[in-house]
């Protein structure tokens, strides 16, 4: 299995400033702009304002990425019953190695965790998990590994 490395959350004039197309570009290194444009061509949406699982994972794949079915966790029920990020965190400390990288769908967001390394749409930078900017009490709706094909 590859490494999978964290890169920053890229924008040019074409940007996007929603959550799924700045999960692709800290995953793939690409910018907001040709994520959403990806995520647009395979959906035939005109606008992408809010994206799903499966066209996360539609675009992952078609970008040479996916998901590991080993680590796909969802949790359902009621809210009060899922974790929180930061439960997530502590629940997970084995599995975050560095060349691990975790998407997170939690809060109607999407977040990537790698290691100690925290980013999504709304921070933009890559932070510590301990940053007081990351949300983490937001409930945890699923969590996905990402590996190169």
């Amino acid at each position: 299995m590859q490494k999978l490395k964290l890169h920053p959350i890229t924008d040019t004039p074409k940007r996007n400033r929603f959550c799924g197309p700045s999960a692709l570009s800290a995953i793939t290194g690409l910018s907001t702009g040709e994520c959403a444009a990806t995520i647009r061509r395979l959906t035939g949406r005109r606008n992408i304002m809010g994206t799903s699982e499966g066209e996360l994972s539609e675009a992952l794949s078609e970008l040479g990425y996916c998901f590991i079915d080993s680590y796909h966790k969802r949790y359902g029920g009621k809210a009060k019953t899922r974790p929180t990020i930061a439960a997530w965190l502590k629940m997970s400390i084995p599995d975050r190695k560095p060349g691990r990288l975790f998407l997170i769908e939690a809060g109607n967001h999407w977040q990537i965790v790698m290691g100690r390394k925290f980013t999504c749409g709304r921070i933009r930078d890559i932070v510590s998990i301990k940053d007081k900017r990351v949300p983490r009490r937001a409930r945890v709706r699923g969590v996905y590994e990402v590996i190169k094909k």
